[in-house]
């Protein structure tokens, strides 16, 4: 109990020390390409209650940005056309709102960012909490390092975008429905319906725990009934029990969006609110369902429902359609089956990927013993009950099998955030693996005490080996961590060559997402700078930092010389266009590479 008492103490401590350097790091970064329509959109959906902007995503961490802003006078853009007359203009709206409009865009930017971060060591309670549940307090430590000393957590933990909270909407709508797995009762029951109803608030793309969550459902059923015919009286009866808990769930659900979507669209006028979805979905493949939410924009409960259901359209048409991004020399706008993978590899620590071969091998190792020990037909037959006990982790590992084929299977090579969602059920799962494999019995094969005692020595000091190894990996884990501060977006492990070589495998918001702007400025104003040409990739705005001293510059310029400084995104990405490429620039050397994500150069004529 004493240690108990410790370990949340440590992990309070933990989650403060993630905080901080959360909060250090970010306050040199430029606002990124995602967070400007986010921070606009937020403010507007709690200041006019009107959700215009941004239906690509649901309300729900914009409006937690947004909190902190409601406090201070800001002039928002309400007579700017890109508010006024077009559709969806959150890519206008944004940097006219944080730049243009009179308002002091860092001060707004920082603000907006600390709901964000606050929701990731929520997050990281969460990941604690079941750890601990399962493993015991010391592992649950163990598990929360492995999530607070992350730099992918951390480089998008720490801003006004939607993939942290997406993986932590995944993470308790499968921590609660999995308890209601295990003890299905009525506050449960509840409980899950109001994480279910939270993920939904949180990102469209938890729409797939529709299918998820009944598959498990499925297999659990099965593995307790013992039973596959549906027809048999027991079987039918669970099946129907559940199918009514999956439907209170959803009218859980649909009772909870209603409200906060209606608060949403208060004051959106339906005739808007028509136009713009016929104007959003003109290219759907399915006029019917255009049809159907235009007739629901006047009917004064369905208008909610025809908002977050635009929402969940646009996401759709969009995984479709792609987007256009640079891999290992190649650009193109169709997705890579490798592309995931390979991030993957290149972005998380070594010591992680270590981990989880160390976990696969002791798994491996484990199951082997047990062949050897009871005989195969004997493991066949006790497989059924121990997956039942080990329920969490078997859930957890086809989570990460579903959401990986998903997203390697789909037409969205967006970056390593994309997979987020599953980083956390990998750190539980390596934390269980450990401590099976630190905890192994002795084998005591001889029953002469002299030899029990050698035996028992050497069973531990191979434990100490064990844990030596373990203790290793997770400090170089937080050394790299450690290492690369403040720039976590640019954080690539030794195998791509570290950050600095980042941009030769990708980049995009896996190395370059705008956020070195306001360093560049720095850069500038330190070497006194008094003009040089940019091109910048990124939701912030050149103007507002570097005055007149700027020249916008694009790829199809050609050849110049002088200050030039590009973003890594569009140095690589031009190579598709030969007429319009920054090839030239490899001849040169760059007098400066900013935050690993903007090159300069000083061209002599």
């Amino acid at each position: 109990m004493k240690f108990l008492k410790n370990s949340t103490a440590i992990a309070l401590f933990m989650l403060a020390v993630m905080g901080l350097v959360a909060f250090g790091s970010v306050r040199g970064d430029s606002v990124t390409m995602d967070e400007s329509p986010h921070i606009v959109s937020g403010y507007s959906y709690l200041k006019l209650q009107d959700m215009r902007l941004n239906p690509e995503h649901p309300p729900l961490i914009k409006d937690i940005a947004a909190i902190p802003l409601l406090f201070q006078n800001i002039n928002f853009p309400t007579d700017h056309t890109a508010w006024r007359d077009m559709v969806n203009a959150q890519w206008d709206l944004g940097p006219q709102f944080l730049y243009r409009s009179g308002n002091d865009a860092d001060k707004l930017i920082a603000f907006g960012r600390i709901g964000p971060i606050l929701l990731t060591l929520l997050f990281g309670w969460f990941v604690f909490k079941w750890a601990r549940e399962l493993f015991g307090a010391k592992w649950a430590l163990f598990t929360l390092a492995l999530f607070a000393f992350s730099p992918t957590i951390m480089a998008h933990g720490r801003l006004v975008t939607t993939d942290v909270p997406a993986a932590f909407a995944f993470f308790i709508a499968i921590y609660y429905y999995v308890k209601l797995l295990k003890n299905p009762s009525g506050k449960n029951l509840i409980i899950a319906g109001v994480a279910f109803a939270i993920a939904q608030l949180l990102k469209f793309s938890l729409v797939l725990l529709l299918g998820f969550l009944p598959a498990i459902t499925a297999i659990w059923l099965i593995l307790q009934l013992r039973s596959i015919n549906i027809f048999r009286k027991d079987v039918f009866k669970a099946i129907l029990s559940w199918k009514f808990r999956f439907l209170a769930i959803l009218a859980i659900t649909a009772l909870i969006i209603l409200p906060v979507y209606q608060f949403h669209v208060l004051n959106y006028p339906p005739e808007k609110q028509a136009a713009d979805i016929q104007h959003i979905l003109q290219n759907n493949k399915f006029p019917a369902l255009t049809d159907a939410l235009v007739w629901m924009t006047d009917k004064p409960v369905l208008r909610a429902y025809a908002q977050y259901l635009l929402g969940v359209a646009m996401v759709f048409m969009r995984v479709a359609g792609g987007n256009t991004t640079y891999f290992l020399g190649e650009v193109s706008n169709q997705a890579w089956l490798h592309y995931f993978p390979v991030v993957f590899l290149l972005k998380v620590p070594a010591a992680f990927l270590l981990f989880i071969l160390l976990s696969f091998a002791a798994f491996k190792l484990r199951i082997y013993r047990t062949f050897r020990s009871i005989g195969l037909k004997n493991t066949f037959g006790s497989m059924p009950q121990k997956i039942l006990d080990n329920f969490d982790e078997v859930a957890m590992l086809l989570f990460i099998i579903f959401y990986w084929v998903i997203s390697v299977t789909g037409n969205l090579n967006i970056g390593v955030r994309h997979v987020l969602p599953t980083f956390p059920f990998m750190y539980l799962l390596i934390a269980g693996q450990m401590k099976r494999w630190l905890q192994g019995a002795p084998e005591i094969k001889n029953i002469y005490p002299l030899t029990a005692v050698i035996q028992l020595i050497k069973f531990y000091v191979k434990n100490a080996g064990k844990t030596m190894l373990i203790i290793v990996l997770l400090l170089w884990y937080i050394v790299s961590f450690l290492g690369i501060y403040p720039h976590y977006i640019a954080y690539f492990n030794e195998f791509a060559g570290g950050p600095a070589n980042g941009y030769k495998s990708v980049v995009d918001s896996n190395l370059d997402w705008g956020q070195d702007l306001r360093r560049l400025k720095k850069f500038v104003e330190e070497k006194n700078i008094e003009h040089i040409k940019v091109d910048y990739f990124g939701g912030s705005d050149v103007e507002y930092y570097l005055g007149n001293r700027a020249e916008i510059w694009h790829a199809d310029n050609g050849e110049t010389t002088g200050w030039l400084a590009v973003s890594a995104t569009f140095m690589q990405t031009s190579r598709a266009y030969p007429h319009a490429s920054y090839a030239w620039l490899d001849e040169y050397e760059p007098v400066a590479k900013i935050g690993y994500s903007i090159f300069v150069y000083n061209i002599e004529n």
